[in-house]
């Protein structure tokens, strides 16, 4: 049997997003191994966490371009990537620099749109495992996994 697994956006517009995480291949016979394996139970949960943090990064995104003073669109000095880290992967995200607007007085000339929504760039549920990790075991044996 083919077994499509796919994840549906249903974004504020009212059009669903649908993008194709998985097709796999199952057998019945007695070889054949019920269920998911790790590795794809592992791939599934990579590529879906992918998936929702690209949109969120892009929703947010484009709700943030606009200043929030006088609403204008921002404009861009360049992009580059940034690498969130999360329990399942690194997910790269595109992240705009952008100028920031003529109603706004300060010293700073440009920031990141992403850097101040995610300014640690790790996820807190692997902040959480390395943390308790790192208090279950020693030193030596902590550093070595977590390299």
């Amino acid at each position: 049997m083919k077994i499509s697994i796919q994840v549906k956006i249903d974004n504020e517009q009212g059009q669903p997003i649908v993008e194709d995480i998985v097709q796999l291949v199952k057998g019945i016979r007695e070889d054949d191994l019920v269920g998911l394996s790790l590795s794809e139970s592992k791939n599934l949960l990579k590529k879906l966490q992918t998936i929702i943090v690209e949109k969120q990064a892009q929703q947010y995104t484009e709700e943030n371009r606009c200043c929030s003073n006088c609403q204008q669109p921002r404009r861009i000095k360049g992009s580059t990537t940034i690498q969130y880290l999360t329990l399942f992967g690194i997910v790269s995200l595109p992240n705009q620099r952008l100028y920031h607007c003529a109603c706004r007085s300060g010293k700073e000339k440009t920031f990141s749109l992403l850097s101040e929504w995610l300014p640690e760039h790790i996820s807190p549920e692997l902040q959480y495992i390395e943390t308790k990790w790192a208090s279950l075991m020693t030193c030596g044996l902590s550093a070595d996994l977590l390299k």
